[in-house]
C-alpha cells in the first residue's frame, strides 16, 4: 500500500493511462514460498480497487504465477471480487510499511525525481547503505545439504513435518477468509433531499428524512453548538437526513450514500452520531469551512481531515489534521495529491468503519475529481461511505451518484499542483509520520 501511495497512484495519474496491464504473480502471497513475504488476499483487493480509478476502469489482470495454492486461489478470489465491484474487505493487519520497503520507495523516488512533477518539489535522497543484506539464516539450509539430508534417511521426516505445516496453514487461511469475507447489501446507494432529476434514481434507494428532535441531538453537542442549532433552521432537516442514511448503511441495508445538505456543520455531528449506533472508528473528511468542536478533535475514534482556507493549524491535534490552503483557484491537483500522499495513508492507518466526506459548493474542485476521490474512498470501511454536498446540481447529483454505484470514472485531464500545498503537506508529513506510519516514505 505504501508504494501505491507515495509511488504507482500519483505516477499513473500524472501518465494518464489508458489500459492497464497487471502482470499478476501473487508471489507476495502470505505463505508463498517464492516470495517469502505476508500479503494476505484481502490486500490485491484493495490493490485493484485503487488501481480502478484509472483508464476508466480499463484494467486487464494477467495470473502470471504464485506457489502456495491455498494463499494464489483465494488471491485471485479477491482480485475477481474487487473486479466485480463487490465491497473490498478490511484489512486486518498493522498499516505500517517495513524499513526496507520505506527504503526502496525513497530510492526509486530519488531515481525518477528528475522525470515525474509530482517530485520535483521535494528532497529525496538515495539510501547509501540499506538495511537489507544477503544473510543466511540459522536454519535455512543450501540445496547440497537438502540433498544430503535426503540421502540420510530424513526425507521422510521432513516430508510429514511440511504436510503438517501444510494443514495448520489451509486452517488458518480458512479461518482468515471467513473473518474477512464481506457480503454486499441488497442495495447499494441511497438518496436524500437529491431532487427527482437524476437519471440514476432508479437505481438507488430514496430516503426521507429522520425526524429528530433538539433535545435528541442535544446530547452530541456542547452549549455553544446549540445556541447555532437554534439559529440555523436547516440544522434539524439536514441531520435527519444523514441519520436516516446512516441507519441504512449500518443496518446493511444499503452500501452508501449521498446527502443534499445546505451546511457542512451537521456532518460533524453525524460523524459523532455514528459513534452511538455501533461504528467503533469514523473517518470524516470536509472539504470547506466548518467549526469542529473540541470535544470531537480530541476523540480518537473519529479521524477529522479538513482541507480549508481559514483555519488556525495550531488547533491540529493527533485526530484532527486540517490542511489549511490559500483561496486562490482550483485544487484539484493539490487534493488528488494529498489524497494519494497523506489523506489515503491516514484513512487506512484508521482503518475506519464508516466514511463521511462533506463537501462544500464553492470547494474550487471539478466534478470528476470528486468522483475520484468517492471512488478511492470507498476502498475503505466496506465501502460504507456517506457524501454529503451542499450544491444539488443535477450534474454534480449525477456524477457521484454513478461513481458510488460502482461505474467507471473519466479520467482527470491534469494533475497539476502547486508548490506551496506540497510543502504544507511535508510538514504535516514530519509532524504525523511517527503516530500515522503509512505518511513514512523516506528514512531519513
Amino acid at each position: 500500500l505504501a508504494v501505491f501511495f507515495h509511488i504507482l497512484l500519483p505516477m499513473a495519474y500524472e501518465f494518464n493511462p489508458e489500459l492497464i496491464l497487471v502482470s499478476a504473480g501473487f508471489d507476495s502471497a502470505i505463505g508463498d514460498p517464492e516470495g517469502e513475504m505476508c500479503a494476505t488476499p484481502e490486500c490485491f483487493a484493495h490493490l485493484t480497487h485503487l488501481l480502478k480509478s484509472l483508464a476508466n476502469g480499463k484494467i486487464c489482470i494477467v495470473l502470471e504465477g504464485g506457489y502456495n495454492l491455498c494463499s494464489l486461489s483465494e488471491s485471485v478470489c479477491m482480485t475477481v471480487r474487487s473486479l466485480l465491484g463487490d465491497p473490498v474487505p478490511q484489512l486486518v493487519s498493522q498499516m505500517a510499511p517495513c524499513v526496507s520497503a520505506i527504503e526502496t520507495i525513497q530510492n526509486v523516488r530519488a531515481v525518477h525525481q528528475d522525470h515525474w512533477n509530482y517530485l520535483k518539489y521535494q528532497d529525496n535522497k538515495f539510501v547509501k547503505e540499506p538495511s537489507t543484506k544477503k544473510v543466511k539464516l540459522g536454519n535455512e539450509r543450501s540445496p547440497a545439504e537438502s540433498v544430503d539430508q535426503a540421502a540420510s534417511g530424513d526425507a521422510k521426516s521432513v516430508e510429514a513435518k511440511e504436510t503438517t505445516v501444510d494443514k495448520d496453514f489451509d486452517d488458518f487461511m480458512d479461518s482468515h477468509m471467513k473473518k474477512v469475507l464481506v457480503s454486499a447489501p441488497p442495495v447499494r446507494t441511497a438518496l436524500a433531499g437529491c431532487g427527482g432529476k437524476i437519471s440514476k434514481l432508479d437505481q438507488c434507494l430514496q430516503l426521507e428524512g429522520k425526524k429528530i428532535t433538539r433535545e435528541e441531538v442535544s446530547t452530541l453537542m456542547r452549549i455553544s453548538d446549540r445556541a447555532n442549532m437554534k439559529d440555523d433552521e436547516s440544522f434539524l432537516p439536514s441531520l435527519g437526513k444523514m441519520f436516516a442514511v446512516i441507519d441504512k448503511i449500518t443496518r446493511k441495508e444499503v452500501r452508501n450514500g449521498i446527502v443534499v445538505s445546505p451546511t457542512l456543520l451537521p456532518s460533524v455531528f453525524a460523524a459523532q452520531y455514528c459513534t452511538t449506533v455501533g461504528v467503533n472508528r469514523v473517518l470524516l473528511l470536509l472539504v470547506g469551512e466548518a467549526d469542529i468542536p473540541t470535544d470531537i478533535k480530541d476523540n480518537e475514534s473519529i479521524l477529522v481531515v479538513q482541507i480549508c482556507r481559514k483555519l488556525d493549524e495550531k488547533m491540529q491535534t493527533s485526530h484532527y489534521i486540517p490542511i489549511c490552503w490559500k483561496e486562490d483557484g482550483k485544487r484539484d491537483g493539490d487534493l488528488l495529491y494529498a489524497l494519494f500522499q497523506f489523506i489515503l495513508p491516514l484513512a487506512y492507518g484508521h482503518q475506519p468503519d464508516l466514511v463521511i466526506l462533506a463537501v462544500e459548493s464553492n470547494s474550487g474542485i471539478q466534478v470528476v475529481t470528486l468522483t475520484h476521490l468517492t471512488h478511492l474512498l470507498q476502498g475503505l470501511s466496506e465501502g460504507r461511505i456517506l457524501a454529503i454536498f451542499q450544491d444539488s446540481d443535477v450534474d454534480l447529483m449525477e456524477a457521484m451518484a454513478s461513481s458510488l454505484l460502482g461505474d467507471p470514472v473519466i479520467p482527470v485531464e491534469s494533475f497539476v499542483y502547486k508548490q506551496e500545498s506540497v510543502l504544507v503537506l511535508e510538514k504535516l508529513r514530519q509532524e504525523l509520520k511517527k503516530p500515522w506510519k503509512l505518511l513514512q516514505n523516506r528514512v531519513n
